[in-house]
């Protein structure tokens, strides 16, 4: 893959995260939906949570070469 495929690809995720919070929001808002709010914003949270343990997994693993 070339950087070109990688940046369009991160910022796929990116958008998927923004519309699903976005969602989430307008349906607590609304009253549609009544999780707390940390339901409500758990798509930001996953996706900050997941970047991060990737990052110290490959910092991690590059320390131990």
């Amino acid at each position: 893959m070339n950087m070109k495929n990688n940046t369009k690809e991160a910022n796929v995720g990116i958008a998927l995260v923004f519309v699903l919070t976005l969602a989430s929001i307008i349906a607590k808002l609304t009253g549609s939906a009544t999780w707390s709010w940390f339901w409500v914003f758990s798509p930001v949270w996953i996706y900050v949570l997941s970047i991060t343990a990737i990052v110290l997994l490959v910092l991690f693993m590059e320390r131990n070469d």
